[in-house]
């Protein structure tokens, strides 16, 4: 009896864990979604279809009219937000054999496949994800684009929208200054740096909530609940 109330305790909670994860995806969905309609339709405003003074890189360096602009956000959607957040709703977390002892180890474990030094592992992620070190757990890294990078897109996109309004409706010269300031020629990095801040806030957010779950029991396909094995 004790076993079958285990059981039920178990999937009980596998169910609660798929609803938390089922609203998160469609909340980050509808906010991503949000942002960059946002992003689109104010510059779409304040250009009227002149795109002479858009400095994204790709009309910018690449020459891409209006058309082709919303034709290549539609594919990067697709296949870097979209997919990955699929998922990581569907996905399951990464489940361990050996205990962690805080989150930062969890993190190293879940992306590298290694337990890193806090520092070694900060300076990898922050300063080379995914590029170098290479991650050892594609299947992670593409769960943690599809948690993070929503929100860190969205982020910068709402930070372009009011940049839209501070610089061409109120003529902000202080915000100007500011982003003048921070750029690099003629790319400010004021959004930029506010949708990789946003990122990495996510980025571990995502890793304490997987952490959690690393040692629960998971659901098998037959529907009864296990646990790793060593």
């Amino acid at each position: 009896m004790a076993v079958v109330s285990q059981l039920s305790q178990n999937k009980s909670q596998i169910k609660k864990n798929d609803m938390k994860k089922g609203i998160f995806t469609l909340v980050t969905f509808l906010s991503y979604v949000s942002a960059r309609a946002a992003d689109i339709a104010t510059t779409d405003y304040f250009l009227s279809g002149d795109m002479s003074q858009e400095a994204n890189p790709l009309v910018s360096v690449l020459g891409f009219n209006w058309e082709q602009l919303l034709l290549s956000n539609a594919v990067i959607s697709v296949f870097l937000i979209f997919i990955p957040l699929y998922f990581y709703w569907k996905g399951h977390s990464k489940r361990l054999s050996i205990g962690h002892e805080s989150t930062l180890e969890f993190a190293s474990v879940c992306i590298y496949n290694t337990k890193m030094e806090p520092s070694k592992f900060l300076r990898s992620f922050l300063l080379g994800w995914p590029i170098w070190p290479v991650p050892k757990d594609f299947y992670q890294s593409i769960r943690l684009l599809g948690f993070a990078l929503p929100w860190g897109v969205a982020a910068g996109s709402m930070m372009a929208v009011f940049a839209w309004w501070a610089t061409w409706a109120w003529s902000w010269e202080i915000y100007n200054e500011i982003r003048a300031s921070i750029a690099i020629g003629p790319y400010s990095l004021v959004e930029l740096s506010i949708g990789y801040l946003t990122f990495i806030i996510a980025s571990f957010y995502f890793f304490k909530s997987e952490a959690k779950r690393a040692n629960k029991p998971l659901e098998d396909n037959s529907g009864q609940s296990s646990v790793p094995q060593p």
